[in-house]
């Protein structure tokens, strides 16, 4: 699990779990440049990759993640929209209930025209982004 050894906390409210270092490094350097709105604003998030979307998280690694979040912290997958990133999202679900965020590229949904976050942030302006990801923690309904 790269950027496992970067979790130097025991207090995260939110771990992302994405599918590549790109997106790692795309998500790590968003969130340092702009940092979270409303009610997630003094939140504390560490991001990880696995080595693919198919990578089975293993129990062990699964209680150290855990162990790295707050009692009401929440891991949280960010994988590819396609039929691999879906399979690997919906099995840490399964085994873990960890929730996934996936990119809609069509088939039925709207189409972003990009499949992981580093697309897009390369394709929408900044403030679009950041109204995004405002709308995605609502989904996740923190209190204050």
């Amino acid at each position: 699990l790269a950027g496992i050894l970067t979790l130097d906390r025991n207090d995260y409210d939110i771990i992302i779990i994405t599918k590549s270092y790109k997106d790692n490094l795309a998500i790590g350097n968003w969130i340092k440049r702009y940092p979270l709105r409303g009610k997630w604003k003094q939140s504390v998030i560490g991001v990880i990759n696995v080595s693919s979307e198919s990578y089975n998280l293993k129990e062990n690694e699964y209680e150290y993640l855990k162990s790295k979040l707050k009692s009401t912290g929440i891991l949280i997958s960010f994988y590819d929209f396609d039929l691999t990133g879906v399979r690997g999202a919906k099995k840490l679900y399964k085994k873990y209930n960890i929730p996934y965020i996936l990119i809609p590229n069509g088939k039925g949904l709207d189409n972003y025209e990009a499949k992981d976050f580093s697309e897009l942030v390369e394709s929408y302006p900044d403030e679009l982004i950041n109204e995004f990801i405002d709308k995605t923690l609502e989904l996740f309904d923190k209190d204050e």
